[in-house]
């Protein structure tokens, strides 16, 4: 998603105005969701709720949960006579966690009951430590950004802002893979 950006004038007709579409565009923006979505996944045996998983899971069944993480950035920045400065910028947050519901468990026998469950509940564990990376980075990413310093040109804080939320998606993508690597 591309940032949004907002350019104050420097000099507003009145201050009460200024500090109103300043907290209107604050209250428009930041945002964190949380979707969880579940798929049916049937079987009697572990080999056929695998099988299940396969046919109904996430990523065309190659994983058995997921979490899709959205980001995008907002912010405003003030001009005055002499620079341009990020007045507010948030980073917004969209999630979605994919698990799977077994629909077959009333039918199967107490020991791969207990394993699907098992797995149900290592599974939720695992996308929810996702879920606080997301959150983790989203926090960091906004202090970045927050934290950019006046430039000459609003051109210029917005490329810089653009770029820092850029390296910032890039390092969190990281981190969410070495984390699947070392639970894997």
């Amino acid at each position: 998603m591309a940032p949004s950006i907002v350019n104050l004038p420097s000099k507003p007709r009145s201050p009460a105005l200024r500090v109103a579409v300043i907290s209107l565009a604050a209250a428009l923006s930041a945002c964190q969701s949380v979707e969880t979505e579940y798929y049916d996944a049937g079987g009697v045996t572990i080999e056929q709720a695998f099988r299940s998983v396969g046919r109904h899971g996430p990523d065309r069944g190659n994983a058995i949960g997921q979490t899709q993480v959205a980001m995008s950035l907002d912010f405003w920045t003030v001009e005055s006579e002499t620079n341009c400065r990020i007045v507010k910028a948030e980073v917004n947050l969209e999630l979605k966690v994919i698990l799977p519901r077994w629909t077959e468990l009333d039918k199967t026998d107490a020991a791969n009951r207990a394993h699907l469950k098992n797995l149900a509940t290592y599974v939720k564990d695992h996308e929810h430590t996702h879920v606080q990376i997301a959150k983790r980075f989203q926090r960091q990413i906004q202090r970045d950004v927050n934290n950019i310093p006046p430039a000459k040109t609003c051109k210029i804080v917005e490329s810089e802002a653009k770029r820092v939320f850029r390296q910032g998606m890039r390092v969190h993508d990281n981190a969410q893979n070495q984390f699947d690597v070392n639970t894997s």
